[in-house]
């Protein structure tokens, strides 16, 4: 069985592990955004023929 240190250690790296993935999908969700952005606003100044 593990010690109380050994089994604080092993949980610390899964949680610094799952915000680290957090953090990369909330960067990739930021480029999304901004991708989707774009054409909806292109849609949006083509819809009102704004050039």
């Amino acid at each position: 069985m593990l010690t109380y240190e050994q089994q604080t250690e092993k949980l610390m790296k899964k949680r610094k592990s799952v915000f680290d993935r957090i953090e990369s999908d909330m960067a990739e969700t930021e480029k999304s955004n901004t991708k989707l952005n774009a054409i909806q606003f292109a849609k949006i100044r083509g819809a009102l023929s704004c050039d």
